[in-house]
Protein backbone atom coordinates (compact mmCIF):
# COMPACT_ATOMS: atom_id res chain seq x y z
CA UNK A 1 0.00 0.00 0.00
CA UNK A 2 2.77 2.60 -0.86
CA UNK A 3 4.85 4.36 -3.17
CA UNK A 4 4.03 7.97 -1.38
CA UNK A 5 4.46 10.37 -3.81
CA UNK A 6 3.40 13.75 -2.87
CA UNK A 7 2.38 16.59 -5.25
CA UNK A 8 4.20 19.79 -5.52
CA UNK A 9 2.89 23.10 -5.27
CA UNK A 10 3.79 25.47 -8.78
CA UNK A 11 2.52 29.16 -7.81
CA UNK A 12 3.19 30.79 -11.74
CA UNK A 13 1.60 34.39 -10.49
CA UNK A 14 0.38 37.29 -12.61
CA UNK A 15 0.88 40.72 -11.22
CA UNK A 16 -2.12 43.09 -12.51
CA UNK A 17 -1.01 46.96 -11.55
CA UNK A 18 -4.22 48.96 -10.22
CA UNK A 19 -3.89 51.46 -13.40
CA UNK A 20 -4.28 48.66 -15.43
CA UNK A 21 -0.68 47.52 -16.91
CA UNK A 22 1.00 44.25 -15.96
CA UNK A 23 4.46 42.58 -14.65
CA UNK A 24 5.30 39.51 -13.77
CA UNK A 25 6.95 38.04 -10.49
CA UNK A 26 6.49 35.69 -7.44
CA UNK A 27 4.67 35.90 -3.64
CA UNK A 28 7.87 37.51 -2.43
CA UNK A 29 8.12 40.04 -5.22
CA UNK A 30 7.95 43.58 -3.82
CA UNK A 31 5.18 45.67 -5.18
CA UNK A 32 6.55 49.20 -6.96
CA UNK A 33 4.14 51.67 -8.08
CA UNK A 34 6.52 54.81 -8.44
CA UNK A 35 6.45 53.81 -12.63
CA UNK A 36 2.83 53.53 -12.98
CA UNK A 37 1.60 56.50 -10.27
CA UNK A 38 2.42 59.84 -10.18
CA UNK A 39 3.02 60.54 -6.30
CA UNK A 40 1.56 63.62 -4.67
CA UNK A 41 0.73 64.88 -1.16
CA UNK A 42 -3.07 63.32 -1.67
CA UNK A 43 -2.02 59.94 -2.73
CA UNK A 44 -1.23 57.06 -0.68
CA UNK A 45 0.55 54.12 -1.77
CA UNK A 46 0.09 51.16 0.21
CA UNK A 47 0.60 47.17 -0.21
CA UNK A 48 -2.89 46.20 1.44
CA UNK A 49 -3.92 42.27 0.74
CA UNK A 50 -6.78 40.28 1.39
CA UNK A 51 -5.99 36.93 1.24
CA UNK A 52 -8.81 34.02 0.12
CA UNK A 53 -8.79 30.34 0.07
CA UNK A 54 -10.29 28.00 -2.23
CA UNK A 55 -10.97 25.06 -0.72
CA UNK A 56 -10.61 21.87 -2.75
CA UNK A 57 -14.32 21.04 -2.94
CA UNK A 58 -15.17 24.76 -3.95
CA UNK A 59 -15.31 26.61 -6.81
CA UNK A 60 -16.10 30.39 -5.24
CA UNK A 61 -14.86 32.11 -2.65
CA UNK A 62 -16.05 35.28 -1.06
CA UNK A 63 -14.97 37.92 1.57
CA UNK A 64 -15.83 41.52 3.04
CA UNK A 65 -13.06 43.45 1.38
CA UNK A 66 -13.98 47.07 2.37
CA UNK A 67 -14.03 45.30 6.03
CA UNK A 68 -11.00 43.85 5.62
CA UNK A 69 -8.68 46.67 4.42
CA UNK A 70 -10.43 49.28 6.33
CA UNK A 71 -11.79 51.14 3.81
CA UNK A 72 -14.62 53.20 4.12
CA UNK A 73 -16.65 55.90 1.92
CA UNK A 74 -16.92 56.53 -1.80
CA UNK A 75 -15.17 55.24 -3.75
CA UNK A 76 -14.05 54.25 -8.00
CA UNK A 77 -12.59 50.66 -8.06
CA UNK A 78 -10.29 49.74 -11.00
CA UNK A 79 -10.11 45.61 -11.22
CA UNK A 80 -8.27 43.14 -13.11
CA UNK A 81 -8.92 39.14 -13.00
CA UNK A 82 -6.43 36.52 -11.88
CA UNK A 83 -5.07 34.12 -14.59
CA UNK A 84 -7.35 31.26 -13.75
CA UNK A 85 -10.30 33.04 -12.43
CA UNK A 86 -12.42 36.26 -11.62
CA UNK A 87 -13.00 38.33 -9.50
CA UNK A 88 -16.10 40.61 -9.03
CA UNK A 89 -16.98 43.00 -6.56
CA UNK A 90 -20.23 43.68 -5.60
CA UNK A 91 -21.19 45.93 -2.85
CA UNK A 92 -18.82 44.68 0.20
CA UNK A 93 -18.16 41.69 -0.68
CA UNK A 94 -15.47 40.69 -3.51
CA UNK A 95 -15.98 36.89 -5.51
CA UNK A 96 -13.77 35.10 -6.84
CA UNK A 97 -14.86 31.97 -9.67
CA UNK A 98 -12.19 29.80 -10.50
CA UNK A 99 -12.49 28.95 -14.26
CA UNK A 100 -10.02 27.11 -14.71
CA UNK A 101 -8.41 23.42 -12.47
CA UNK A 102 -5.38 24.59 -11.11
CA UNK A 103 -3.28 24.12 -7.57
CA UNK A 104 -1.67 27.28 -8.27
CA UNK A 105 -1.98 30.42 -6.39
CA UNK A 106 -3.87 33.24 -8.20
CA UNK A 107 -3.91 37.32 -7.78
CA UNK A 108 -6.51 39.82 -8.53
CA UNK A 109 -5.01 43.50 -8.34
CA UNK A 110 -7.18 45.98 -7.83
CA UNK A 111 -6.88 50.43 -7.06
CA UNK A 112 -9.46 52.12 -4.69
CA UNK A 113 -9.46 56.02 -5.33
CA UNK A 114 -11.03 57.62 -2.38
CA UNK A 115 -13.45 60.41 -1.87
CA UNK A 116 -10.80 62.92 -0.23
CA UNK A 117 -8.44 62.03 -3.51
CA UNK A 118 -6.09 59.24 -1.81
CA UNK A 119 -5.97 55.68 -4.05
CA UNK A 120 -4.82 52.97 -2.11
CA UNK A 121 -4.07 50.00 -3.97
CA UNK A 122 -4.43 46.51 -2.60
CA UNK A 123 -4.34 42.70 -4.09
CA UNK A 124 -6.43 39.83 -3.68
CA UNK A 125 -5.08 36.72 -2.92
CA UNK A 126 -6.58 33.22 -4.00
CA UNK A 127 -5.03 30.62 -2.43
CA UNK A 128 -6.09 27.02 -3.95
CA UNK A 129 -5.98 23.80 -0.98
CA UNK A 130 -5.81 20.67 -2.59
CA UNK A 131 -5.36 17.28 -1.61
CA UNK A 132 -1.54 15.79 -1.38
CA UNK A 133 -1.54 11.91 -0.18
CA UNK A 134 -4.95 9.77 0.07
CA UNK A 135 -4.34 6.45 1.56
CA UNK A 136 -6.80 3.12 1.54
CA UNK A 137 -7.09 1.39 4.68
CA UNK A 138 -9.33 -1.74 5.02
CA UNK A 139 -12.60 -0.32 4.52
CA UNK A 140 -11.99 3.71 5.08
CA UNK A 141 -10.27 6.01 3.80
CA UNK A 142 -7.72 8.72 5.02
CA UNK A 143 -6.29 12.22 3.34
CA UNK A 144 -4.02 14.92 3.89
CA UNK A 145 -4.48 18.59 2.94
CA UNK A 146 -2.70 21.26 1.63
CA UNK A 147 -3.50 23.13 4.81
CA UNK A 148 -1.80 20.58 7.16
CA UNK A 149 -5.35 19.15 7.60
CA UNK A 150 -6.52 15.34 7.69
CA UNK A 151 -10.00 13.75 6.85
CA UNK A 152 -11.64 10.20 6.89
CA UNK A 153 -14.74 8.57 6.13
CA UNK A 154 -15.61 4.98 5.93
CA UNK A 155 -15.57 1.98 8.50
CA UNK A 156 -14.75 3.30 11.93
CA UNK A 157 -15.33 0.75 14.72
CA UNK A 158 -11.86 1.07 16.38
CA UNK A 159 -11.33 4.95 16.37
CA UNK A 160 -9.64 4.81 12.35
CA UNK A 161 -10.87 7.90 11.63
CA UNK A 162 -9.54 9.73 14.85
CA UNK A 163 -12.60 11.63 14.77
CA UNK A 164 -13.57 10.17 18.80
CA UNK A 165 -16.56 8.21 18.43
CA UNK A 166 -16.00 4.72 16.41
CA UNK A 167 -19.31 5.31 14.06
CA UNK A 168 -18.91 4.75 10.17
CA UNK A 169 -18.97 8.03 8.02
CA UNK A 170 -20.41 8.22 4.71
CA UNK A 171 -18.68 11.74 3.88
CA UNK A 172 -15.38 13.22 4.93
CA UNK A 173 -15.21 13.87 8.98
CA UNK A 174 -11.98 15.54 10.05
CA UNK A 175 -9.58 13.99 13.14
CA UNK A 176 -10.83 15.36 16.65
CA UNK A 177 -7.66 17.39 17.32
CA UNK A 178 -8.29 20.09 14.00
CA UNK A 179 -4.76 20.53 13.66
CA UNK A 180 -3.16 22.29 10.79
CA UNK A 181 0.72 20.65 11.15
CA UNK A 182 0.19 17.07 9.84
CA UNK A 183 2.96 16.68 6.78
CA UNK A 184 2.02 12.37 6.22
CA UNK A 185 -0.55 10.04 6.84
CA UNK A 186 -0.69 6.22 6.28
CA UNK A 187 -3.74 3.63 6.65
CA UNK A 188 -2.94 -0.03 7.88
CA UNK A 189 -5.80 -2.45 8.71
CA UNK A 190 -7.85 -0.43 11.66
CA UNK A 191 -4.96 1.59 12.57
CA UNK A 192 -4.15 5.20 11.25
CA UNK A 193 -0.62 6.69 11.80
CA UNK A 194 0.39 10.08 10.95
CA UNK A 195 3.65 12.43 11.51
CA UNK A 196 3.50 16.49 12.23
CA UNK A 197 5.34 19.33 10.90
CA UNK A 198 7.77 18.66 13.63
CA UNK A 199 8.53 15.40 13.49
CA UNK A 200 6.38 13.75 16.22
CA UNK A 201 4.78 10.73 15.23
CA UNK A 202 1.04 9.89 16.08
CA UNK A 203 -1.46 6.74 16.09
CA UNK A 204 -5.39 6.19 16.30
CA UNK A 205 -7.68 3.05 15.75
CA UNK A 206 -7.28 -0.54 16.92
CA UNK A 207 -4.51 -1.17 19.82
CA UNK A 208 -5.25 -5.01 19.80
CA UNK A 209 -1.47 -6.36 19.10
CA UNK A 210 0.15 -2.98 20.02
CA UNK A 211 -0.37 -0.81 16.85
CA UNK A 212 -0.43 2.06 18.78
CA UNK A 213 2.83 1.69 19.85
CA UNK A 214 2.85 3.52 22.93
CA UNK A 215 2.89 0.61 25.43
CA UNK A 216 -0.37 0.55 26.72
CA UNK A 217 -2.58 -2.50 27.51
CA UNK A 218 -3.94 -3.90 24.82
CA UNK A 219 -6.37 -5.28 26.74
CA UNK A 220 -7.69 -2.66 28.69
CA UNK A 221 -6.61 0.03 25.66
CA UNK A 222 -7.86 -1.85 22.60
CA UNK A 223 -8.87 0.89 20.84
CA UNK A 224 -7.89 4.56 21.09
CA UNK A 225 -10.63 6.79 18.36
CA UNK A 226 -8.25 10.38 19.20
CA UNK A 227 -4.92 10.69 18.41
CA UNK A 228 -2.01 9.69 20.33
CA UNK A 229 1.50 10.80 19.97
CA UNK A 230 3.85 7.77 20.07
CA UNK A 231 6.90 10.20 19.76
CA UNK A 232 8.59 13.38 19.71
CA UNK A 233 11.38 12.23 17.52
CA UNK A 234 12.02 13.56 13.81
CA UNK A 235 10.38 10.76 12.05
CA UNK A 236 9.98 11.19 8.19
CA UNK A 237 8.33 8.10 6.88
CA UNK A 238 5.72 5.20 8.02
CA UNK A 239 4.73 2.32 6.65
CA UNK A 240 1.73 -0.27 7.55
CA UNK A 241 -0.57 -2.69 6.29
CA UNK A 242 -1.94 -5.10 8.53
CA UNK A 243 -1.23 -5.66 11.98
CA UNK A 244 2.38 -4.35 12.53
CA UNK A 245 4.21 -1.20 11.35
CA UNK A 246 7.25 0.23 10.18
CA UNK A 247 8.93 3.65 10.31
CA UNK A 248 12.20 5.53 9.34
CA UNK A 249 13.87 8.86 11.41
CA UNK A 250 15.56 11.58 9.55
CA UNK A 251 18.63 9.62 11.04
CA UNK A 252 17.96 6.83 8.59
CA UNK A 253 17.51 4.84 11.58
CA UNK A 254 14.35 1.99 11.03
CA UNK A 255 11.91 1.15 13.89
CA UNK A 256 9.21 -1.62 14.07
CA UNK A 257 6.46 -2.33 16.63
CA UNK A 258 3.01 -4.45 16.36
CA UNK A 259 2.11 -7.96 15.40
CA UNK A 260 5.63 -10.01 15.55
CA UNK A 261 4.24 -13.29 13.72
CA UNK A 262 6.51 -15.10 11.48
CA UNK A 263 9.49 -12.15 12.78
CA UNK A 264 7.45 -9.57 10.91
CA UNK A 265 9.07 -6.78 13.31
CA UNK A 266 13.16 -8.15 12.64
CA UNK A 267 13.95 -8.33 16.00
CA UNK A 268 14.90 -12.20 15.92
CA UNK A 269 12.22 -13.39 17.71
CA UNK A 270 8.20 -13.50 17.66
CA UNK A 271 7.29 -11.57 20.72
CA UNK A 272 4.58 -8.69 20.41
CA UNK A 273 6.48 -5.35 20.49
CA UNK A 274 4.01 -2.39 21.98
CA UNK A 275 7.02 -0.17 21.52
CA UNK A 276 9.13 1.23 18.63
CA UNK A 277 11.73 -1.51 18.61
CA UNK A 278 15.29 -0.28 16.20
CA UNK A 279 16.54 -2.57 13.58
CA UNK A 280 20.34 -2.27 12.87
CA UNK A 281 21.58 -0.72 9.94
CA UNK A 282 20.28 3.03 8.08
CA UNK A 283 17.97 2.87 5.87
CA UNK A 284 15.89 4.88 3.20
CA UNK A 285 12.95 3.22 1.72
CA UNK A 286 10.30 0.80 3.62
CA UNK A 287 7.03 -1.35 3.21
CA UNK A 288 5.08 -3.27 5.48
CA UNK A 289 3.46 -6.34 3.68
CA UNK A 290 1.02 -9.03 6.17
CA UNK A 291 3.41 -10.16 8.51
CA UNK A 292 6.50 -9.71 6.46
CA UNK A 293 8.74 -6.11 5.96
CA UNK A 294 10.73 -5.13 3.01
CA UNK A 295 13.60 -2.22 3.34
CA UNK A 296 16.17 -0.06 1.05
CA UNK A 297 19.52 0.18 2.95
CA UNK A 298 21.50 3.23 2.30
CA UNK A 299 23.46 0.95 0.00
CA UNK A 300 20.55 0.68 -2.11
CA UNK A 301 20.49 -3.06 -1.51
CA UNK A 302 17.02 -4.54 -0.51
CA UNK A 303 16.39 -6.74 2.65
CA UNK A 304 13.02 -8.79 3.86
CA UNK A 305 12.03 -10.58 6.60
CA UNK A 306 8.82 -11.96 8.51
CA UNK A 307 6.39 -14.70 6.70
CA UNK A 308 7.51 -16.40 3.59
CA UNK A 309 4.67 -18.88 2.64
CA UNK A 310 4.13 -17.44 -0.86
CA UNK A 311 7.89 -16.56 -1.12
CA UNK A 312 6.75 -12.72 -0.78
CA UNK A 313 10.87 -12.59 0.89
CA UNK A 314 12.35 -13.49 -2.16
CA UNK A 315 14.92 -15.32 -0.90
CA UNK A 316 14.58 -18.48 -3.08
CA UNK A 317 12.37 -20.63 -0.57
CA UNK A 318 9.47 -20.44 1.89
CA UNK A 319 10.87 -20.63 5.13
CA UNK A 320 10.35 -17.38 7.47
CA UNK A 321 13.38 -14.92 8.55
CA UNK A 322 13.30 -13.12 11.95
CA UNK A 323 15.89 -10.85 11.36
CA UNK A 324 16.32 -8.80 7.96
CA UNK A 325 18.09 -10.64 5.15
CA UNK A 326 19.33 -9.44 1.91
CA UNK A 327 17.66 -10.34 -1.34
CA UNK A 328 19.24 -11.10 -4.27
CA UNK A 329 18.41 -12.67 -7.72
CA UNK A 330 19.54 -15.24 -9.02
CA UNK A 331 21.08 -16.99 -12.06
CA UNK A 332 21.78 -15.56 -15.33
CA UNK A 333 19.30 -12.53 -13.57
CA UNK A 334 22.15 -11.25 -11.17
CA UNK A 335 24.26 -9.05 -13.04
CA UNK A 336 21.30 -6.74 -13.74
CA UNK A 337 20.10 -6.95 -10.34
CA UNK A 338 23.71 -5.37 -9.35
CA UNK A 339 23.93 -3.14 -11.95
CA UNK A 340 21.67 -0.41 -10.40
CA UNK A 341 20.60 0.33 -6.59
CA UNK A 342 17.31 -0.01 -5.93
CA UNK A 343 14.92 3.15 -4.80
CA UNK A 344 11.63 2.49 -3.96
CA UNK A 345 9.59 -0.59 -2.94
CA UNK A 346 5.93 -1.59 -2.38
CA UNK A 347 4.83 -4.72 -0.38
CA UNK A 348 0.90 -5.86 -0.95
CA UNK A 349 -0.66 -8.43 1.06
CA UNK A 350 1.81 -11.63 -0.19
CA UNK A 351 3.76 -9.63 -3.07
CA UNK A 352 6.36 -7.12 -3.52
CA UNK A 353 7.55 -4.66 -6.80
CA UNK A 354 10.81 -2.68 -6.61
CA UNK A 355 12.27 -0.09 -8.73
CA UNK A 356 15.78 0.78 -9.41
CA UNK A 357 17.60 3.68 -10.35
CA UNK A 358 17.82 2.77 -13.84
CA UNK A 359 13.64 2.24 -14.20
CA UNK A 360 14.24 -1.49 -14.40
CA UNK A 361 10.96 -3.03 -12.41
CA UNK A 362 11.46 -6.45 -10.15
CA UNK A 363 9.28 -8.76 -8.28
CA UNK A 364 8.26 -11.27 -6.49
CA UNK A 365 5.85 -13.26 -4.02
CA UNK A 366 2.16 -14.23 -4.91
CA UNK A 367 1.35 -13.96 -8.08
CA UNK A 368 -2.02 -15.77 -8.56
CA UNK A 369 -4.37 -13.19 -9.65
CA UNK A 370 -1.23 -11.70 -12.01
CA UNK A 371 -0.56 -8.92 -9.53
CA UNK A 372 3.25 -9.22 -10.65
CA UNK A 373 1.54 -8.95 -14.19
CA UNK A 374 5.19 -10.19 -16.48
CA UNK A 375 2.76 -10.10 -19.15
CA UNK A 376 1.36 -13.34 -18.37
CA UNK A 377 4.38 -15.09 -18.13
CA UNK A 378 4.80 -15.32 -14.67
CA UNK A 379 3.94 -18.70 -12.20
CA UNK A 380 2.10 -18.45 -9.46
CA UNK A 381 4.53 -18.06 -6.60
CA UNK A 382 8.11 -16.38 -7.63
CA UNK A 383 10.21 -17.00 -4.94
CA UNK A 384 13.15 -15.23 -6.50
CA UNK A 385 13.10 -11.68 -8.04
CA UNK A 386 11.95 -11.59 -11.70
CA UNK A 387 12.23 -8.95 -13.75
CA UNK A 388 9.20 -7.54 -14.44
CA UNK A 389 8.25 -5.67 -18.44
CA UNK A 390 7.00 -2.50 -17.03
CA UNK A 391 8.49 0.50 -19.25
CA UNK A 392 8.26 4.13 -17.95
CA UNK A 393 6.93 3.13 -14.45
CA UNK A 394 7.53 5.88 -12.25
CA UNK A 395 5.53 5.11 -9.08
CA UNK A 396 3.63 1.43 -7.83
CA UNK A 397 1.55 0.51 -5.35
CA UNK A 398 1.20 -2.78 -4.29
CA UNK A 399 -2.34 -3.43 -2.80
CA UNK A 400 -3.74 -6.79 -1.14
CA UNK A 401 -4.26 -8.76 -4.86
CA UNK A 402 -3.47 -6.39 -7.59
CA UNK A 403 -0.77 -3.61 -8.46
CA UNK A 404 -1.46 0.16 -9.59
CA UNK A 405 1.32 1.91 -11.44
CA UNK A 406 1.63 5.54 -12.75
CA UNK A 407 4.00 5.91 -15.92
CA UNK A 408 6.14 9.22 -16.87
CA UNK A 409 3.50 10.28 -19.14
CA UNK A 410 0.85 10.82 -16.45
CA UNK A 411 -1.39 7.47 -17.27
CA UNK A 412 -2.04 5.01 -14.90
CA UNK A 413 -2.66 1.60 -14.94
CA UNK A 414 -3.56 -1.74 -13.11
CA UNK A 415 -3.52 -5.44 -13.06
CA UNK A 416 -4.04 -8.22 -10.73
CA UNK A 417 -7.34 -9.46 -8.68
CA UNK A 418 -9.80 -6.59 -9.66
CA UNK A 419 -13.66 -8.56 -8.50
CA UNK A 420 -14.01 -5.30 -6.73
CA UNK A 421 -13.80 -3.35 -9.68
CA UNK A 422 -10.60 -1.90 -7.76
CA UNK A 423 -8.30 -1.34 -10.78
CA UNK A 424 -10.71 0.90 -11.94
CA UNK A 425 -10.14 -0.24 -15.82
CA UNK A 426 -14.16 -0.68 -16.13
CA UNK A 427 -14.08 -4.56 -15.25
CA UNK A 428 -14.72 -7.08 -12.66
CA UNK A 429 -12.40 -9.60 -13.91
CA UNK A 430 -10.64 -11.78 -10.90
CA UNK A 431 -7.07 -12.18 -13.21
CA UNK A 432 -6.01 -9.06 -14.97
CA UNK A 433 -2.37 -10.39 -15.84
CA UNK A 434 -1.61 -6.95 -18.04
CA UNK A 435 -1.36 -3.65 -17.18
CA UNK A 436 -4.48 -2.36 -18.08
CA UNK A 437 -5.65 1.42 -18.28
CA UNK A 438 -8.21 3.19 -15.91
CA UNK A 439 -11.04 3.91 -17.61
CA UNK A 440 -10.91 7.75 -17.78
CA UNK A 441 -7.72 7.15 -19.65
CA UNK A 442 -6.29 10.31 -17.80
CA UNK A 443 -2.90 11.74 -17.92
CA UNK A 444 -2.68 13.87 -15.15
CA UNK A 445 -1.85 11.32 -12.40
CA UNK A 446 0.50 12.46 -9.49
CA UNK A 447 -0.13 9.50 -6.71
CA UNK A 448 -2.21 6.29 -6.11
CA UNK A 449 -2.70 4.19 -3.04
CA UNK A 450 -3.98 0.43 -3.64
CA UNK A 451 -5.87 -0.89 -0.89
CA UNK A 452 -7.87 -4.57 -0.45
CA UNK A 453 -11.17 -3.52 -1.86
CA UNK A 454 -10.81 0.33 -3.26
CA UNK A 455 -8.25 2.32 -4.62
CA UNK A 456 -7.48 5.68 -4.43
CA UNK A 457 -5.64 8.68 -6.62
CA UNK A 458 -4.38 12.41 -6.85
CA UNK A 459 -4.44 13.99 -10.18
CA UNK A 460 -1.59 16.88 -10.68
CA UNK A 461 -4.88 19.54 -10.38
CA UNK A 462 -5.16 18.01 -6.34
CA UNK A 463 -8.53 16.46 -6.82
CA UNK A 464 -8.56 12.88 -5.21
CA UNK A 465 -10.87 10.14 -7.35
CA UNK A 466 -11.57 6.52 -6.03
CA UNK A 467 -12.82 3.56 -7.09
CA UNK A 468 -13.57 -0.07 -6.34
CA UNK A 469 -16.61 -1.37 -3.66
CA UNK A 470 -18.08 0.68 -1.39
CA UNK A 471 -18.16 -1.36 2.03
CA UNK A 472 -19.16 1.04 4.88
CA UNK A 473 -18.91 4.38 2.86
CA UNK A 474 -15.46 3.70 2.05
CA UNK A 475 -15.51 5.41 -1.21
CA UNK A 476 -17.63 8.40 0.17
CA UNK A 477 -19.89 7.64 -2.12
CA UNK A 478 -23.17 5.17 -1.55
CA UNK A 479 -22.47 2.53 -4.64
CA UNK A 480 -19.45 0.86 -5.74
CA UNK A 481 -17.78 1.49 -9.27
CA UNK A 482 -15.57 -0.32 -11.46
CA UNK A 483 -14.39 3.30 -13.11
CA UNK A 484 -12.44 6.19 -10.98
CA UNK A 485 -15.11 8.72 -9.50
CA UNK A 486 -13.98 12.03 -8.73
CA UNK A 487 -14.63 13.08 -5.01
CA UNK A 488 -14.33 16.22 -2.70
CA UNK A 489 -12.92 18.47 -5.82
CA UNK A 490 -14.23 21.42 -7.49
CA UNK A 491 -16.82 20.44 -10.12
CA UNK A 492 -16.87 22.10 -13.46
CA UNK A 493 -19.03 19.75 -15.25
Amino acid sequence: MRILKTLGLIVPIILFWGCGGTDGGDNNSSINLASDVTQNSNVTISKDNLDLVLDVDKIEVSANWREKLGIDGDFIRLTQDGKYGKCKFNGDSVTYTKHSETNATDICKFSVELEDGDTKFATVTIQSLYWKIAKAGFNYTVALKSDGTIWGWGYNHNGELGDASTTNRLTKIQETTHSHDWKMVDASGWTTYAIKEDGSLWAWGSNDLGQLGDGSDIFIHKTNPEPVKISTDNWIDISSFRKHILALKSDGSLWAWGSNINGAIGSGNTDLQQTPYQIDGTWKAISAGTNFSIAIKDDGKIYSWGSNGLGELGLGDKDNRLIPTVVVAQGELLADWNSSPFVSVSAGANHVLVIQANGTVWGWGNNGFGQLTNNGDGTDEELSPIKIDLVGVTSLSAGDLYTMGIYSDGTMRGWGDSQYGNIGANTWDVNVKTPTQEYTKSNSWLFVDAGVVHTVAIDKYGQMWIWGTSEDGLLGVADSTEIPKRIYARDFN
